[in-house]
Order: structure tokens, then C-alpha cells, then sequence
């Protein structure tokens, strides 16, 4: 769940390269309804055992204005009490191969040349893309 439907679906995509599986929950205005509160402006859960993972993004989105961003919930998925198969006991870093995988494609380093005197051989620098907003919760 997001603000920006391109950032959503590059984060399924980068899911599904790195063999995390990743789906897009509703979040629509009517969740909004469910975190107001009696005596705050707002509340950070909404009613009990009602669309946790939603609530956690309809929170989010109050307070972010510009900033693309992306609501993982990894909580239930974080930590295995079990050994299984593919992984061990312990916490499982559950979406960091995504959220790598994200980085690294949207940190693509461009190379610039750069020309010195007529008997000098040229250089190579490397420079960063222009800086974006981003905030994966």
C-alpha cells in the first residue's frame, strides 16, 4: 500500500525478482474513519482485530504530504520460532532482499566524463542521481 501506484508496483516487481512475495491491500478514505479518536486528533491502531496492516498505513498517510512512500507490513513474517526448511529459528529479514533490490535500481550511477588539458587522457567520475523522496515504513 502507498501514495504513488508506480512506487507500489516496483516494489511487487523487485519482490518477485528476489522471491519475496508482495500484494497490494485497499486503502481507501473510508479506512480513515476507523483511527479517529475521542480525545486526539487521531489514534495509531484501529478497532481490534479489524484490518491491522491497513490501519497502519491509513496512520502513515496522515502525516506524509509529498514524499512517495510504501507501507511493508513484515511484522507477522519478522521471526520464525521454528527451523523450516529454507530458513532457520530466529528472525528472518523478511524484505531486505526487496527493499536491496529497490535501492539498487533506483541508485543507477551514471558515469561523466570529464575532458583535462589537450595532454591529459580523460577521467571518469561517478555521480549519484538527483536526491528523491522516498519513505518505505
Amino acid at each position: 500500500m502507498g501514495n504513488d501506484q508506480g512506487l507500489v508496483d516496483e516494489i511487487i516487481a523487485c519482490g518477485k525478482e528476489t522471491g519475496e512475495g508482495f500484494w497490494q491491500l485497499p486503502l481507501s478514505a473510508e479506512y480513515s474513519k476507523q483511527i479517529k479518536s475521542d480525545i486526539a486528533d487521531i489514534k495509531n491502531i484501529g478497532p481490534r482485530g479489524k484490518a491491522g496492516t491497513i490501519m497502519g498505513a491509513v496512520f502513515i498517510q496522515e502525516f506524509i504530504d509529498k514524499a512517495k512512500w510504501a507501507h511493508l507490513d513484515i511484522a507477522g513474517t519478522a521471526w520464525l520460532d521454528s527451523n523450516k526448511p529454507h530458513t532457520s529459528k530466529g528472525p528472518t529479514g523478511v524484505a531486505i532482499r526487496t527493499l536491496i533490490s529497490l535501492v539498487e535500481s533506483r541508485s543507477k550511477i551514471e558515469t561523466l566524463t570529464q575532458f583535462g588539458s589537450p595532454n591529459s587522457k580523460h577521467t571518469t567520475k561517478k555521480a549519484l542521481p538527483s536526491r528523491t523522496n522516498l519513505f518505505i515504513c
